[in-house]
């Protein structure tokens, strides 16, 4: 059956990718410490991004005047 072939393609195509990545097979065996690591990368990412948008400054909005021209924005 076609349905045979496609899953054993699969499975294949899945085994080849733990055979090469080792990494991969060790956090799918091992799955405590792979929620402790995504843990730890979720935090030191999401540390790094309030980290990046303090270091921008805000934008000071300029409000148009009424003759059309815009106001100068106070310092």
């Amino acid at each position: 059956m076609a349905a045979e072939g496609v899953k054993r393609a699969v499975l294949e195509m899945g085994q080849d990718r733990l055979r090469s990545y080792s990494v991969t097979a060790w956090l799918m065996s091992h799955p405590l410490w792979a929620l402790a690591c995504l843990l730890v990368l979720f935090f030191l990412l999401s540390g790094l991004l309030r980290r990046s948008t303090n270091c921008v400054p805000a934008r000071q909005s300029v409000a148009p005047s009424p003759e059309g021209k815009a106001k100068e924005a106070p310092q």
